[in-house]
């Protein structure tokens, strides 16, 4: 399962991280989201469910601080900071080389050890991966 710490999440979003080392393996809404939960907080009417939300890391404002007491992630646009850490989220994945026998390979191409080549690829001649 993807994971992350918070400081590598403000980094990625240049904000300031309140609990560097807590770690989250999910990004979810302030109303579903658990201990493991990135969320975020970017709207007023959503105040009551900040308060009573258990997200175990919070990007917002610096101003909405005094609602939220967890672990926090300070932003500009808690918005588009949430859409950056969601997508690094889904694409964070483990690695595993592999190259699919049923790979076509033009001539005078040269393929490293560490790629990951799906089902059913054709590479053209003089390719260099």
């Amino acid at each position: 399962m993807p994971h992350a710490t918070a400081k590598e999440l403000s980094v990625l979003v240049d904000g300031d991280c309140s609990h560097p080392y807590v770690e989250v393996d999910n990004a979810s809404s302030i109303t579903s989201a658990n201990q493991k939960s990135v969320s975020f907080y970017a709207d007023k009417k959503y105040r009551s469910q900040l308060k009573s939300s258990i997200a175990g890391l919070m990007i917002l404002r610096e101003g909405d601080l005094d609602d939220w007491s967890g672990p926090s992630i300070i932003v500009d646009d808690p918005y588009i900071a949430f859409a950056l850490v969601s997508n690094f989220l889904m694409k964070k994945t483990d690695f595993f080389p592999d190259i699919h026998v049923s790979l076509i390979v033009g001539e005078n191409t040269k393929l490293d050890k560490n790629i990951r080549i799906a089902p059913y690829v054709v590479i053209n001649e003089s390719v260099v991966i």
